[in-house]
C-alpha cells in the first residue's frame, strides 16, 4: 500500500494497529514502498518533461521549480522624469521633492472654462456632447 502512495497512518488504521506499532514491525517495508512510489511518479514526470504533448511544458516547469531551484520572479522598474531607469531610492527622493514643491506652491485659482467648454473638452453650449 505504501508503494501506491497511501499514508503510513492510513495503512496502520487499515491494519488495526497504531502508527508507531506499524513502524516497529514494518518500517523497512513502508519506507521502501514510499521510495518506490515516489520513484514511479518521478519517472513518469521525467518522461513527460522530456517528451512532447500537452503535459510536457507543465511537467518541465514543475520539475525545474522543484528540482532545479527555478522560481518565478517579478522585476519592477521605475522610470525617472528624464525617461531613464531610476532606482527605487531615487524614485522616493523624487516623489518627496515633488510633494514638497507642491506643498510650498500657493493654491492655484481655477478659471472658468471659456465658451462653456467643460474640463474634458466637451462643448455643452450647443447641447451636443
Amino acid at each position: 500500500m505504501s508503494g501506491m502512495g497511501i499514508r503510513h497512518e492510513d495503512i496502520a488504521r487499515l491494519m488495526g494497529v497504531s502508527h508507531p506499532t506499524l513502524l516497529v514491525h514494518y518500517r523497512d517495508e513502508v519506507e521502501q514502498g514510499a521510495i518506490e512510489a515516489n520513484g514511479k511518479v518521478a519517472e513518469s514526470l521525467f518522461k513527460k518533461a522530456i517528451g512532447n504533448g500537452s503535459g510536457a511544458v507543465v511537467a518541465c516547469i514543475f520539475w525545474l521549480k522543484t528540482r532545479a531551484g527555478w522560481r518565478e520572479t517579478s522585476v519592477h522598474q521605475h522610470i525617472g522624469l528624464d525617461g531613464g531607469l531610476s532606482e527605487t531610492k531615487d524614485a522616493r527622493d523624487e516623489l518627496a521633492r515633488l510633494v514638497a514643491r507642491y506643498r510650498s506652491t500657493p493654491a492655484a485659482v481655477v478659471a472658468e472654462p471659456q465658451n462653456g467648454a467643460a474640463l474634458n473638452g466637451t462643448d455643452h453650449t450647443n447641447g451636443k456632447g
